[in-house]
């Protein structure tokens, strides 16, 4: 059984997200597109991360929800950089430093 297949759209606020990571010594952001938006790899581990924007309602498509049904890995839904950096345990350098 195949993946379902959607019309894909992208969050405005990923392209951003995507660049505040890859400024991040160490940290490896590369957009996937499906099912999910982003792997990420930091210190030898990789997330896999769906992107959503905060500003907007939003829903899991088919696809994502197939996954998440079957997929028995680690994932996670984030709606800025802060938490992907939460989520990957790297403390935000504070405003001023």
């Amino acid at each position: 059984m195949g993946m379902p297949k959607y019309k894909r759209s992208v969050d405005k606020n990923q392209k951003e997200i995507v660049r505040r990571l890859n400024r991040v010594p160490g940290v490896v952001a590369i957009v996937i597109s499906q099912p999910l938006d982003l792997l990420v790899g930091w210190r030898g581990v990789n997330y896999l991360i769906e992107i959503k924007n905060p500003d907007e309602y939003w829903e899991y498509t088919d696809a994502q929800i197939h996954f998440r049904t079957h997929w028995t890995g680690q994932f996670a839904t984030c709606t800025d950089f802060e938490q992907i950096l939460e989520l990957l345990g790297i403390t935000p350098p504070q405003e001023g430093t």
